[in-house]
């Protein structure tokens, strides 16, 4: 994660040290450190967006539930937005250099 605006606060940093992996059976997984937690995922290329589930998440993961817009995105990063009650969120994600 390169950016996360929550509302129209900055918590880019909540999500330092945190590692998203993307399957293409629709399966994710965040690691950070020896941590891991599991999700899913649903993409619709027409609607150009992205749904994301973690379950059992807690701070900062859960923020990233939801159902995503992909505002823009190529092979090595994508800038999304999701509506909340209070706003809109903002998020970055770039690909990690393997």
């Amino acid at each position: 994660v390169t950016g996360y605006m929550h509302d129209s606060t900055e918590i880019t940093h909540e999500f330092e040290g945190y590692d998203f992996i993307f399957y293409t059976d629709q399966s994710m997984i965040v690691i950070k450190e020896d941590d891991t937690l599991r999700g899913t995922w649903e993409g619709d290329i027409y609607a150009r967006s992205i749904k994301t589930e973690f379950n059992s998440a807690g701070d900062p993961v859960r923020k990233i539930n939801g159902k995503w817009l992909i505002k823009e995105s190529n092979w090595r990063y994508v800038k999304a937005e999701m509506k909340t009650a209070t706003g809109i969120n903002t998020l970055q994600m770039k690909k990690r250099n393997e």
